[in-house]
């Protein structure tokens, strides 16, 4: 049995993943991964009955796609393919999906700690708001509730983006019509600018340096005891490298602690590499980034290792005998949102 969609007569779905809803990006939509005549996919936006589905919540929108891609895992075998080129796609087909989810994960872990970053922050009043548009004064006061740091707003339902005077705080003035790109750099700057910097960088390299940032933050979570109690019940289960997002609970018998390290992304768009979720990391060296076991594109299996990054010295090499082999295990997003955000896990 299989369940195809089809956003065009020759488009067959294979794969769903989420993304904010450019609408309105405090919810989240489906987009879905079809193949078009060329074999070539492409991401649309996932209808039923025409309609875009919309979810209140990352975890009720990853569920739902879950069980979405359960019923879509037969799909590819619709095109009649030679073995290694369906072996191929599905794997393509999965690389995209876990890569699609992960960025929204993080990007969604990013953008908690940026509103824990500036709780304390105060809110100007609403008669110190200086705008000329009092039809969206109400809402603009209703954002700044949430992400006090932003100088950058959108009104969907006006058409229209208004950004913070840089001499004055509270003055707001238009600056075009709403457009996609609008639209993403509000998204972005929720994000960015609740940790100083700026909506208009580069956003790959505006997420790296939000990973270090939120570093020391990391290694604060090793010193609570609701954490403790965590990762004292994953060495039980004999669990010793935990996996969140771009962050790594790492544990070995020489030192007799849990640290945290970085993750090297090992699926992203640029690469041939899909995460292989069973393998492990052979760690020859005392590297502070671990690159995940991952699948290339003809099928063959690459072992997890630990390095250090480009400009950094090279990373202390262990003594053969003291090489290290873990398996490692994925903490669920919604966790490492309670985790490194408000801290709820108590």
């Amino acid at each position: 049995m299989y369940i195809s969609y089809y956003v065009h007569s020759s488009f067959i779905l294979l794969g769903a993943a989420v993304a904010y809803d450019p609408s309105n990006i405090n919810k989240f939509i489906i987009e879905g991964l079809y193949i078009k005549k060329n074999h070539k996919l492409k991401w649309y936006n996932y209808m039923v009955d025409d309609s875009l589905i919309t979810f209140d919540s990352l975890e009720e929108a990853l569920k739902y796609t879950e069980i979405l891609n359960d019923n879509l895992r037969d799909n590819v075998s619709l095109l009649c393919l030679e073995p290694d080129e369906e072996l191929s796609l599905q794997l393509k087909v999965f690389k995209s999906v876990t890569c699609k989810n992960r960025l929204i994960k993080e990007e969604m872990m990013m953008y908690h700690a940026a509103i824990s970053h500036h709780s304390q922050t105060i809110i100007p009043d609403f008669d110190a708001i200086e705008i000329i548009y009092n039809s969206i004064k109400q809402s603009l006061i209703d954002q700044l509730k949430l992400t006090p740091y932003i100088s950058v707003f959108v009104s969907t339902r006006h058409h229209m983006i208004i950004f913070r005077d840089s001499d004055n705080s509270n003055h707001w003035f238009k600056k075009a019509n709403l457009t996609k790109k609008g639209l993403e750099l509000f998204y972005r700057a929720r994000i960015c600018e609740g940790f100083g910097l700026s909506r208009d960088a580069h956003w790959g390299e505006s997420k790296g340096e939000i990973r270090r940032l939120l570093l020391p933050r990391a290694n604060q979570l090793l010193h609570l005891a609701s954490v403790k109690s965590l990762l004292a019940d994953a060495l039980k289960k004999g669990q010793k490298v935990l996996v969140c997002g771009g962050y790594v609970f790492w544990y070995e018998e020489s030192n007799l602690q849990w640290e945290v390290k970085f993750t090297k992304d090992t699926y992203d768009k640029s690469s041939s590499k899909t995460l292989w979720n069973d393998g492990s990391i052979l760690s020859k060296n005392h590297g502070r980034l671990i690159v995940l076991p991952y699948i290339k594109k003809d099928g063959r299996k690459i072992s997890g290792h630990t390095k250090n990054a480009p400009n950094d010295s090279p990373a202390f090499p262990r003594k053969k005998d003291e090489y290290v082999t873990l398996p490692f295990n994925m903490l669920e997003g919604d966790l490492m949102y309670e985790l490194m955000g408000q801290i709820n896990y108590e």
